[in-house]
């Protein structure tokens, strides 16, 4: 754990009590920014731009949260309800986890090793 999991938890908390969707969705984007370094990489290791022997899957888990991050900012200033909004955040939860696997099978595959 790391202070980025904190600074979550807490943008997570600020999000919970916010009184709109734009203080919401500004919040979810400066989530989104903490983990942009480990998206840049995973993301550059999956199409072949970078080469490196290992990596963490701390690094994974971040760019999956970047990934999470960038949909429910650009969720909460959509036009839909708030019960369609749950229904469409819980969606974005489960693609960001098969996102993860597919990363995590494409490093595989490049015979990148991954490391707790």
């Amino acid at each position: 754990m790391d202070n980025r999991d904190y600074m979550k938890a807490f943008g997570e908390w600020l999000c919970s009590i916010a009184p709109n969707s734009l203080v919401k969705s500004l919040t979810h984007d400066s989530i989104r920014y903490m983990y942009e370094r480990d998206y840049v990489i995973v993301t550059n290791l999956c199409n072949g731009f970078w080469k490196i022997p290992t990596i963490s899957i701390k690094t994974i888990d971040g760019a999956k949260e970047r990934y999470k991050e960038v949909n429910k900012a650009l969720l909460e200033i959509s036009p839909l309800a708030e019960d369609e909004k749950e229904k469409v955040s819980v969606q974005i939860d489960l693609n960001a986890e098969e996102q993860k696997r597919i990363w995590i099978n494409i490093l595989q595959v490049k015979c990148i090793t991954i490391t707790e």
